[in-house]
């Protein structure tokens, strides 16, 4: 063994040091002791903690020592496998497709909501679908992206904060996605436009907040009753000047009393500005939005709005959703939530009461129900629309060019080429064309006779 003079010793820096004993550099190097070497305090022992060694993240300096005890594998081979090693993990690494979009957090609702189960505040999350491929060459980089039909995505979330720990008694509050938090603030502009009875709720306050005749009557009494305060207090303050002991006595009891009715007559200052407040804030509101800016571009391509002779009914979706929503693409308006919003209240269905800056409450009668139905929709009219993109086609024109003599089901599936079962095949293309008249049966008496044929007249 070699003697503790002979060691070669290097201090490791910290920053750049990872322990073997890390799970992200273990499974690509080998530790360093099976080439003979040691590292000096690579664990520690940590009073604060309860395991007994702790792997060292730079809390104490570490020392390289080499040539520590005879190696079990020479330091070539050691060196050799490592480069060995790192290749296998550079071809096997997976590269992840970009996002669609760019999805970020809305900082805006940070410390704004609380769960209505608990109360707690509700905190953000973000949950990422990856969608890997291989790379197929290492020197160019290029991606086989045929394999993937989308692309990764990210879906943005809020959520109690007691909910999202590990704990046996969490909160079971939904979780409710960002997207769902910006429209149902949309539908709360569109209540304090629409709804008369937020105009009505809101002249109550105004009506509320206005001072009353006895109150202005209490308020004149005790302003009368404060100059009184103060011409007595100059005069205690002139008498005292002029002696040469002070006795401080009735100034501090007549300063008191001041101070005193100052604060009864604060109430009736801040019920003014509060009532001020609220209108001018309501009265800018009312004045710089419409009902229509506040709806945005709605989507107008609903499923009633097809002419089922044009595009078949076996293309339509099965059945019409109506989501409840009076908004559904959120269109957020930042500027316009911070100065409107003071906090709000997400309750387990996904009701949310926003509390206004200006004193009042209201939510919109929206539920997760509702947004729930709206992403089914988006989903049925997206694929609504890419078959009607796919029937009006390249690879269907040519289709329509080789029916113009007659065809089987069997030989336009061959032409076509795609991988599906003739039924399937019938049933997403044969039968939309055929109820969009641009395919014709030889046999329209019977559609189910095994002779049938189909063919185009144009």
């Amino acid at each position: 063994m070699v003697e503790p003079e002979s060691y070669r010793r290097s201090i490791i820096s910290n920053k750049n040091f990872r322990s073997s004993s890390d799970t992200s550099s273990s499974s690509h190097s080998l530790n360093v002791v099976y080439k003979g070497d040691y590292i000096h305090n690579q664990k520690y022992k940590n009073p604060e903690r309860k395991q007994p060694l702790v792997p060292n993240r730079g809390e104490l300096p570490m020392i390289h020592i080499e040539d520590h005890h005879p190696a079990i594998i020479e330091k070539d081979m050691w060196d050799e496998v490592q480069k060995m090693r790192a290749e296998r993990q550079k071809s096997m690494k997976r590269v992840h497709l970009g996002f669609e979009k760019e999805e970020v957090k809305n900082e805006a609702f940070t410390d704004i909501f609380k769960c209505g189960e608990c109360g707690r505040t509700v905190g953000f999350e973000r949950c990422i679908n990856r969608k890997r491929v291989q790379k197929l060459d290492d020197k160019t980089g290029e991606i086989e992206r045929k394999k993937i039909k989308k692309k990764s995505s990210v879906t943005l979330f809020w959520r109690c904060g007691y909910g999202l720990q590990n704990m046996l008694q969490a909160c079971d509050a939904k979780q409710f996605n960002q997207e769902y938090l910006e429209i149902n603030f949309q539908h709360l502009l569109v209540e304090m436009i629409s709804n008369p009875e937020f105009k009505a709720y809101y002249e109550k306050q105004m009506d509320e907040l206005e001072i009353s005749e006895e109150e202005l009557s209490m308020e004149k009494q005790l302003i009368d009753r404060m100059n009184e305060l103060y011409q007595k207090l100059y005069e205690a303050v002139d008498e005292e000047l002029n002696k040469k002991g002070r006795d401080s006595h009735r100034i501090d009891m007549l300063t008191s009393k001041i101070v005193a009715i100052q604060e009864q007559l604060k109430i009736y200052t801040e019920k003014r500005e509060q009532q001020q407040f609220l209108q001018s804030e309501m009265v800018w509101f009312f004045n710089s939005y419409k009902l229509q800016d506040l709806l945005g571009k709605k989507r107008i391509r609903n499923f009633y709005g097809f002419d089922q002779t044009r595009y078949g009914k076996s293309l339509l979706p099965s059945k019409v959703l109506e989501t409840g929503l009076k908004v559904e693409e959120a269109s957020f308006n930042r500027e316009l939530f911070e100065r409107l919003i003071e906090s709000g209240i997400i309750y387990k269905d996904g009701t949310m009461v926003f509390k206004l800056k200006v004193g009042l409450e209201w939510s919109a009668p929206v539920t997760y129900k509702n947004y729930k139905k709206l992403i089914t929709k988006r989903r049925k009219l997206e694929s609504f629309l890419k078959r009607l993109d796919f029937l009006n086609g390249p690879k269907i024109k040519k289709l329509m060019k080789y029916c113009r003599i007659p065809r089987t089901s069997h030989e336009m599936l061959a032409f076509v080429g795609d991988v599906m079962t003739i039924e399937h095949f019938r049933t997403t293309i044969i039968n939309p064309l055929v109820e969009m008249d641009r395919l014709k049966r030889t046999i329209p008496e019977n559609i189910y006779s095994h002779d049938q044929k189909y063919y185009t007249e144009s």
